[in-house]
């Protein structure tokens, strides 16, 4: 499955279609039950872990639910995956960052790139994860922190 997506959209000797991997990701994760998604997530990563800061990222999901090209069942579907693998620890906290677009963002800077992150968290993210990816860690993260996230 995951070799599927990360294939999807390639084109040889010319640019990736990111979108079109980003709905084939959208359009799986939505197929999936909810509890086997993370791994789904994980597996893409592991693959290939230019992906978070290639194609899984909020804007892309942002603007291509906004076009129709993504329902919003789907969606749904990748910020719950997204939002699960953080606190399941298979992504790190500056990988969540990256895909939230606000990994080197300085506070106040761009509103549109945080009103893009408040988007994605509010759909299915569990709303203590909101804190967490607005602040440089003193640490690298560990089981600590994301437990201390999910509540």
């Amino acid at each position: 499955m995951a070799s599927e997506i990360n294939r999807t959209g390639n084109r040889p000797l010319w640019f990736d279609d990111r979108d079109e991997r980003m709905q084939a990701f959208a359009r799986q994760a939505a197929q999936l039950p909810a509890d086997a998604r993370p791994q789904l997530l994980k597996e893409i990563i592991d693959q290939r872990p230019d992906a978070i800061h290639d194609w899984v990222g909020a804007q892309r999901l942002e603007q291509l639910a906004g076009a129709g090209r993504i329902s919003a069942e789907e969606k749904a579907a990748v910020q719950s995956t997204v939002a699960a693998a953080y606190t399941e620890g298979h992504i790190t906290h500056a990988q969540m960052q990256t895909i939230m677009g606000v990994a080197s963002m300085p506070p106040g800077h761009n509103p549109a790139r945080f009103e893009t992150a408040r988007s994605f968290l509010t759909g299915n993210a569990p709303e203590s994860l909101s804190p967490k990816l607005f602040q440089e860690p003193d640490h690298a993260p560990n089981a600590g922190d994301l437990h201390e996230c999910s509540g």
